[in-house]
């Protein structure tokens, strides 16, 4: 009985671990994306205001 409960607790284990793994791997592409989104709303931000300032010309 107790080997059976403590292969259940394996099996549990090792389809955790997977799951584990694709959530660290979605968390990752997420952040990727925001940093890199991030970037494009800064660069937008900074062409926004040159063409403010040009058109102030």
């Amino acid at each position: 009985m107790d080997f059976q409960r403590q292969a259940g607790k394996s099996k549990k284990t090792e389809t955790g671990l997977p799951t584990i793994q694709i959530d660290l791997d979605l968390r990752s592409d997420v952040a990727n994306e925001f940093r890199e989104t991030q970037g494009k709303t800064a660069e937008s931000v900074e062409r926004t205001a040159a063409a403010e300032d040009q058109l102030k010309r």
